[in-house]
């Protein structure tokens, strides 16, 4: 199921450390909390699934590029530059 990802984060001393708090929704409407540090993020820029931007503790996430508000933070969830619609 396609799963969005809001992106909010908290304190924390570097940003690889740094713990987002996302909620995730699925096809059904159910939303999903979770938690994840950046250094838990697994980037799929060659992902075949539809919906996929990133992985973190072993689940699919997909955050919409050209919305997402900070752009060096989207650049390392997804693992490769930027396209011209996402900047």
């Amino acid at each position: 199921a396609g799963e969005g990802a809001d992106e909010k984060s908290g304190a924390s001393a570097g940003r690889g450390e740094e713990q987002f708090e996302v909620k995730t929704i699925s096809i059904l409407g159910v939303e999903t909390p979770s938690t994840f540090t950046l250094d838990q993020v697994v980037p799929t820029p060659n992902a075949s699934r539809p919906f996929v931007s990133f992985m973190a503790n072993d689940r699919y996430f997909f955050v919409h590029g050209s919305i997402f508000p900070d752009k060096p933070l989207l650049k390392q969830l997804l693992g490769r530059p930027l396209k011209e619609d996402e900047l």
